[in-house]
This record gives structure tokens, sequence and C-alpha cells, in this order.
């Protein structure tokens, strides 16, 4: 069925989803200066200039620039007036900030995706980058809490740099309140664009497929399935190839929702088969996949348009506990590093792998080993430190032990701050404790122990780790579990050590590399 209808009456006043929560009117008082947090800013994953950002959207790639756009308001650092920020970066690391691609009118521009139609199919010109976004709209300026959501497009003829708002807006509209964040992609098998949007409230992905990317055809709905207990947001489906299977694909549906941790917004997962019309899922209706077990990875969304179908997802590196509240200047939150994807069959089905993309090697300047360490023996083991000048850094390790160990890293170090990756072999839990890891006095539901279990089943334990001022990437037994936090230390804050404790079992330090990466300023 054709859908455009207007139902203004069934208006649902149910709270504000937790992906765009009511916006704080005003200023904030915030009386930092610029310098004073220089040194928490990332060099190589992306923040604006200034000012707020949240999701990534919009996310494709053309001609050789990688394009993200992203929930940007370029007023203030709290959540508000959202437009979709722009910036532009030909390896996914150093990023150029353009102007603003599509701002606010009588609605804000809520999260989204873009397509390029190589074959005008929507008429607007060959290769036109066509965007879908949520317009929010307030109905009562008196009540934010009566607002209607509908999906809408804009486009572009000159590569994303100017936008056009399409003038029959919105093309899908149900009168819902809640009804939000458009993932559109090209099905080859049914030659249909397919866009995935949710309900946010009643935990279900809907499935919508056009010819010409401003008519829509309903198809099916997904869920409630997984996690249910608050919100669904930032719906993506694709197709990966599994590893060691050749000729065998399966889908993947992402949802931003209630991650591992209760009251706190997180990913997950589902796996299963799409036939153009329905996504139907492998796993248990009950059963939750989470695709990061750090508080901070959220709303995660893959480019289009990547050649050999390689799959880059990127997320925002923040939670919104505490999102309006952390202590940087001028700007506020920033993405993760962009991440490839595999899917890999495990005993309990198929699992998602996520690495950091390859160009975040061409970075290092220097790469440090270690080999054989018995970690009881040293306590601790300095593998980098302040005195090179460095707080860009790519560690990884591999780790022999006992049944009774527990070992692993402590960056960002210094007199009483620390950042903690640890290992305990008898519950077999990696954890990533932020407890001393500097700041934390903006937020008390800042200081967290994140945790995910392992079971390595008698093989070595395989940590990767990314830091890079104020991020913390875990990637564990090559990426299938996970860790993403943010961490505010001080300027002095720069040491990292491998550690084991004393009084447990054996802890060897078969290998390990440790990459000083080059401080190129994105900025």
């Amino acid at each position: 069925m054709k859908i455009k209808v207007h139902l203004f009456g069934l208006l649902a006043l149910a709270a504000t989803a937790a992906c765009n929560p009511t916006p704080k009117e005003g200023k904030q008082n915030d009386n930092t200066t610029d310098s004073a947090t220089t040194h928490l800013r990332p060099q190589f994953h992306f923040t604006p200039q200034k000012f707020w950002t949240n999701d990534p959207n919009g996310l494709l790639y053309h001609d050789g620039e990688f394009h993200l756009f992203f929930q940007h308001n370029p007023f203030d650092k709290i959540w508000g007036h959202m437009h979709w920020g722009h910036a532009v970066s030909r390896d996914l690391l150093h990023w150029e900030e353009l102007p603003i691609a599509i701002a606010e009118d009588t609605a804000m521009i809520f999260s989204g995706s873009a397509v390029v139609d190589k074959n005008n199919t929507a008429g607007f010109g060959e290769n036109a980058f066509v965007a879908f976004y949520t317009a929010h709209r307030i109905l009562d300026t008196a009540n934010k809490d009566m607002y209607l959501q509908t999906q809408h497009i804009a486009y572009s003829t000159d590569k994303g740099r100017t936008w056009t708002k399409y003038e029959k807006n919105p093309i899908i509209d149900l009168g819902k309140k809640d009804f939000r964040d458009p993932k559109v992609f090209w099905h080859e098998e049914s030659k249909k664009w397919i866009m995935a949007v949710n309900l946010p409230q009643e935990r279900k992905t809907q499935f919508y497929s056009s010819d010409n990317l401003k008519n829509w055809d309903f198809l099916s709905e997904f869920g409630p399935e997984g996690n249910v207990a608050i919100p669904w947001e930032c719906p993506d489906l694709f197709s990966l190839p599994v590893e060691n299977e050749p000729g065998k694909q399966k889908w993947v549906l992402l949802i931003s929702a209630e991650g591992p941790y209760p009251g706190f917004q997180g990913m997950q997962y589902f796996v299963g088969d799409f036939d153009g019309k329905r996504f139907t899922n492998d796993n248990p209706a009950n059963k939750p996949l989470y695709l990061d077990y750090g508080r901070d990875y959220f709303a995660a969304v893959t480019f289009n348009h990547i050649p050999n179908n390689r799959r880059v997802l990127l997320g925002w590196l923040s939670n919104w506990a505490y999102a309006n509240q952390v202590p940087t200047h001028p700007w506020r939150n920033g993405m993760a590093i962009p991440r490839m994807l595999y899917l890999r069959k495990q005993p309990d089905g198929y699992r998602l792998l996520q690495l950091p993309v390859e160009m975040v090697n061409d970075l290092a300047k220097s790469n440090t080993r270690h080999l054989n360490i018995e970690l009881q023996r040293v306590g601790e083991l300095v593998v980098g430190n302040q005195s090179k000048g460095g707080d860009l850094y790519d560690i990884e390790g591999v780790f022999e032990f006992a049944n009774d160990a527990v070992f692993g890293f402590k960056i960002f170090k210094g007199e009483t701050q620390e950042t903690v990756i640890r290992y305990d072999a008898a519950r077999k839990m990696l954890y990533l404790d932020r407890s001393k890891s500097g700041d934390l006095s903006f937020s008390p539901k800042f200081t967290t122990l994140d945790s995910v279990t392992i079971d390595t089943k008698g093989d070595n334990l395989k940590l990767r780790v990314l830091f890079d001022r104020s991020t913390v990437e875990v990637f564990a037994q090559d990426g299938l579990y996970t860790i993403s936090n943010v961490v505010f230390p001080s300027k002095k804050s720069r040491d990292v050590v491998a550690f084991a404790e004393k009084g447990k079992g054996l802890a060897k330090l078969v290998s390990s590399s440790f990459r000083d990466l080059k401080p190129e300023a994105n900025k």
C-alpha cells in the first residue's frame, strides 16, 4: 500500500524516546576554556569543531570521499535544534568539516541515511545524493511532548555540498508521534530500494520498498524481539558473507536500544534472512545479541556504496546518561573508530566481529615489541610512557594464563589515575574499569565497571586496545567482543603498562605490539 496519511488526532502521548530526548532550553553554564580540554580532543576520531553532536547520519562513499553527516546543534553544546552537520574524509580517520548540510526549519532534522542515485531513479539527476531523514515537528509550542515524526528527503547534485528539500515531503507519514531513523539501501535481488525505519515505542522495525525513492510500499514488520526494555532506534539492515563458508550470506539487523546494562543505551543485533520483503531472526526471540559491552557505543550504522562489498560501521561514542555533561570544550561528543564488520559461525550461531579499519595501521610511527614475559615477575611492565610525549596508541597483546590469573593493561596511568582492562580467568570475565580514569565529577552515572564473559576454552586471550586521548576501544578475540568507552584523564596520565596481580596464577605476555600513532590533528 502507498503510505502518505495524516492522522493528527491519533497522536500518542508516550514519553519521548531515548535517541532524541526533549531539548533543554537556553545556554548551559560552562566556564571551560578552549585550552583546558585540548588534550582530550581525539585526533583520529571525528569530533565537530565546536558544539554538540550525536548520531552519525547519511554515511556513504562516493568518488574517493567518505561522507559523514551527523546530528548537530550548531548553537550550543547541549542537544537541541537538530541539523545535519557534514564532514568528508579520504581515509576514515582525518575529517574535513563542511558547512551545515540540512538545516532545521519548522522541524528538527533527525537521524537518517543517504544513497547515491546512480541511475537517476528519483529524477534528481544521475549520481545525485538523496538523503532520508525524520522531520520532528512540534505541534504545540507550549507542550513539546506534542510532536509528529515523518520521513522526508532532500537531494544534492554537487556531491553533498548543497541540498534541496523535496517539495512534496513528507514521503511517509503515519500520523505517529514516534516513527523515525530511516535507513535506505539498494536491494539487488529485488531491484528495489529498501527502507528500514523504526516504530520506537512498539519496539518494531518496518520495511518499505520503492522504485523511485519517493513513493514507498509497506512490506512487513519485525519485532518486538531481543531486548525491548526501552524504545528501538536507528535500524540498519545489510548482508555479510560468512567466513570460511564460500557463497554463504546472512543478513544482519542493527538496533539501538538498551544495551547489556539496564538503564543505559546500547546496541543489539539480529542475524537471519531477508527475502526482499521480510526479515526473519535465526535466534530465539528472547535472546539479545549485543554489539558492544561498553556504555558508550550507540546509534551505529554502516556506510552505503563502499566498493567490494566492504561493510564499515560507525557509531556515536557517548551515552545519553551523561552526554550533555561530558567535560570538553568547545565540542561535545564524537564518533568511534570506523570498524570493518565480519560474520563468523560460532557454536551458538552466527556472530559479528568488529575490527578497526586497516587505515589505522598507517598511523604508526613506532612499534615496540615484547615477547614471552612472565608478568608476575615484574608486576607491571611499562610498554609506553609520557616521556615519549604521545597519547595516541594501538596495543595488541596475546596472553597465556593459568585458570586463576588476573592480568591485562592499565592505560592513561598517572599518579592517581588509570583506566584498567582486566581479565579474570577464574570468572572468565573481561572488564573495563574507569572508576579512577580521570574526571568523574560531571555525572554519578559515569563511574562504571563494564564487562563481558569470554571463555577462551584453553586458548590464549587476544586483546587489541585503541586509545586516542579520551577514547578507549577494546577488541578481544579478533573482534568477537568489544568494549567502548570515553574517559577524561589529566594531561599527565599517559603511561601504559601490562600487569598481572601477584598471588594469582601465571600470566605470560606471549607477544605484544605497542604502536605509537602519529599525532596528526584533524582540526
